[in-house]
């Protein structure tokens, strides 16, 4: 129980950053944020509300998931200050797969930040799609066996 515990303050805790990256980058070019919802709602995780003309600006899409990636170094701090913390575990599965599960749900969610970013900017959702895929590789979150891609047991 305490485990499952630890697995959903975990996924919280990355939501929180990856919002607070919105918000951060949001301010950042001067927009308004008029609200932010911390739990899933409007099919996702969370949402923060930001006036329109800021909602657009690419580096404020992004934000979310520059955020993510940011809190690595301090995740595997925290890992390797106190590796019998299986929290620190989780949290870092879930801001190392950010990026690659926003990109590969912008197959089909055209509301994620990833769709957002390459409506905003013209870049075509293969190019971040495919780099994800390379992302996940290099993070070692995902393997081939036996001709099947296979994710890694994060917990």
């Amino acid at each position: 129980m305490i485990e499952i515990i630890k697995v959903v303050a975990s996924l919280w805790l990355a939501t929180v950053v990856h919002e607070g990256g919105h918000i951060v980058t949001a301010n950042m070019v001067g927009g308004s944020v008029y609200d932010v919802k911390l739990y899933p709602n409007n099919g996702h995780f969370a949402t923060v509300y930001i006036d329109n003309k800021t909602a657009e600006n690419p580096l404020v899409i992004a934000g979310g998931i520059m955020a993510s990636n940011l809190s690595l170094p301090a995740i595997s701090w925290a890992k390797e200050k106190y590796p019998e913390q299986t929290f620190f575990n989780y949290w870092d599965f879930w801001a190392r797969m950010d990026f690659p599960v926003n990109a590969i749900s912008s197959i089909w969610d055209n509301n994620n930040d990833t769709s957002k970013f390459c409506d905003n900017t013209g870049i075509p959702k293969a190019v971040p799609i495919a780099l994800s895929l390379v992302y996940i590789k290099v993070n070692k979150n995902v393997f081939i066996s036996n001709g099947k891609i296979c994710f890694k047991k994060a917990f």
